[in-house]
């Protein structure tokens, strides 16, 4: 699995030295890390509790589009900034 991981560019493998990630394995797991993050927002945010939010993102994070999680985040930002019951100004 590590020389198939080296062969894609994720890790740099050095015998007896162990293994390091690449740019693009972080920012692949960065890109994870958001997509988890955001989905336990969305569902904490429509009343689902911390616990049950994160066990369910992990999941969701893992099926939803780029553009899907980009719309996400603009809704969860929007519904921050303008929580229930507060009317503009």
């Amino acid at each position: 699995m590590i020389q198939k991981l080296d062969d894609m560019g994720l890790v740099v493998y050095e015998r007896y030295r162990g293994l390091t990630l690449t740019r693009k394995a972080e920012k692949i797991a960065r890109f994870a890390q958001r997509k988890d993050a955001l989905m336990s927002k969305l569902l904490r945010l429509v009343g689902i509790e911390e616990k049950t939010a994160n066990e369910d993102a992990e999941g969701l994070e893992h099926h939803a589009h780029k553009a899907t999680l980009n719309r996400i985040e603009r809704f969860v930002d929007f519904a921050n900034d303008h929580p229930l019951g507060s009317r503009p100004s």
